[in-house]
């Protein structure tokens, strides 16, 4: 069977509770996923949200691993990377 080239998640209920912080396990295990494929997860909820439940509880990794994880909020109409500690829009 091939790798996937991408793996997404739907951030509350699946990732976290419903508005809560990701746990830092989930966290570990983005990061470790994201070092072999691109990672991205998309909810209803606005950027900040993104923020504060996943990217400020993910632990320390490289900007090239960071750089795999795609961040769509809004319902995937806005799409955002991290580059450089530095959440950017695409």
């Amino acid at each position: 069977m091939p790798t996937p080239r991408l793996v997404a998640f739907d951030l509350d209920d699946t990732l976290a509770p419903s508005k809560s912080a990701i746990d830092p396990r989930i966290g570990e295990l983005l990061v470790a996923l994201a070092e072999r494929v691109e990672v991205a997860i998309i909810s209803g909820g606005q950027l900040e949200q993104f923020r504060v439940q996943v990217v400020d509880r993910l632990p320390s990794a490289s900007a090239d691993v960071l750089s795999h994880i795609h961040l769509l909020p809004t319902c995937g109409t806005q799409y955002y990377r991290i580059e450089d500690d530095e959440i950017t829009t695409v």
